[in-house]
């Protein structure tokens, strides 16, 4: 796993959830393409409304990010 504090470049965001508590939060599932054309996924995560971090997955399928999604709106 990859860690950023700041935005990657992404592909295409491929589902979104947001939670139903306070802090409000939502978490984007996006995939990258890399040059050989290969699809990775992550997560871009924000609270409150604010970007939070992007987290990339790349030896980890689109189910898996959308596990940590899932897990992260719930408070896990």
């Amino acid at each position: 796993m990859i860690k950023s504090n700041a935005k990657m470049p992404i592909s295409r965001v491929v589902k979104t959830y947001h939670s139903e508590h306070e802090p409000p939060r939502c978490v984007s599932v996006f995939s990258k393409e890399a040059a050989t054309g290969e699809e990775y996924y992550g997560c871009r995560f924000f609270e409150d409304g604010v970007f939070t971090r992007d987290e990339f997955y790349p030896e980890k399928t689109m189910s898996w990010a959308e596990i940590q999604a899932k897990s992260w709106i719930e408070g896990k």
